[in-house]
């Protein structure tokens, strides 16, 4: 390779490294890096190892909301201007490629093979989730076992490894490593059932029934057509398009939103049993502080001020 060749391989990079630091540095809830963060502080592994494993789960969300704002044709994200709108969506791949390919580099230099399987299988959910998701978009309507796996996978693979990391890289006995992945994913669930009942929220800044106008049913819309079946075909009529006026009164939406909420209640109660398992295991007994970090973080996602 010639001195030309290597000077715009390297002004590629650069190019493309730039781009995406200015799309990292719009932040968005940081649920992830803290979940490693609290679980690392709650295992006592190094504040360094923290932070590279923070990294490595934040480039791994964001490369896959690069994607997930390809697919979708999405127009913003975290309330800018989506990377898919910035660049061609061939560009909009390969920089969420790139971050993901930087990533496993990072986790890579942690000689932690352990943790770098465990991330490769929580990737392949993920995208067997897209899949799956997307199998049903406009198409068959999906149960509510369907979308708490389509949840787990691409919502929760992620988040599973994310408190699954500390106690990999600290060498805890697998029925805690389990246990963590397993407190994770039912986070995963609970944190998109809420979200499905934010997408008929008008503060997020997001548009109001954003999932059915991609054809997608979604925890709510699925709990309102069990609860008033009546409105299974006006809404299916809606699948896939924009509009203004919907066929469900205020009260109908309501009542789903209050029981999908239930719904999450109760499984974040069962990862708190699953909390209280790991903790009561552990060898060398935590800080209270660091106890109470994981709970307040729960509790939080619970009241969805995250």
């Amino acid at each position: 390779m010639n001195s030309k060749s290597i000077d715009r391989v390297v002004g590629s990079r650069d190019m493309v490294q730039g781009m995406l630091n200015s799309y990292l540095s719009k932040k968005g809830k940081n649920v992830r890096p803290e979940m490693v963060s609290i679980f690392g502080d709650l295992l006592g592994i190094p504040e360094a190892e923290i932070e590279v494993l923070g990294r490595v789960a934040e480039m791994i969300h964001t490369a896959s909301l690069i994607h997930d704002d390809v697919i979708d044709r999405a127009e913003k994200r975290r309330g800018q201007v989506a990377m898919n709108m910035l660049m061609s969506n061939c560009h909009a791949v390969l920089s969420g490629d790139y971050l993901m390919a930087q990533a496993i580099h990072e986790l890579t230099l942690s000689n932690n093979i352990h943790n770098l399987q465990l991330l490769s299988q929580a990737l392949q959910d993920m995208i067997e989730g897209e899949f799956i998701q997307d199998s049903f978009k406009s198409g068959a309507y999906p149960t509510l076992n369907d979308l708490i796996n389509i949840a787990e996978k691409k919502t929760g693979a992620l988040m599973s490894w994310s408190c699954a990391a500390a106690a990999v890289y600290s060498e805890q006995d697998q029925a805690i490593i389990s246990n963590c992945q397993e407190f994770g994913k039912k986070l995963g669930v609970a944190f998109q059932m809420i979200d499905d009942n934010l997408d008929f929220s008008h503060s997020t800044g997001k548009p109001f029934a954003g999932d059915l106008k991609e054809g997608l049913i979604n925890f709510t819309v699925l709990e309102m057509l069990n609860i008033y079946p009546e409105l299974y075909y006006p809404v299916g009529q809606l699948r896939g398009k924009v509009c203004d006026e919907y066929p469900w009164s205020d009260n109908e939406l309501n009542t789903a939103i209050s029981l999908v909420r239930s719904k999450a209640n109760e499984v974040m109660d069962e990862a708190i049993s699953l909390l209280n398992e790991i903790i009561n295991n552990l060898e060398v007994k935590p800080e209270r502080r660091a106890v109470q970090n994981i709970y307040d973080l729960i509790e939080k996602m619970r009241s969805r001020s995250l």
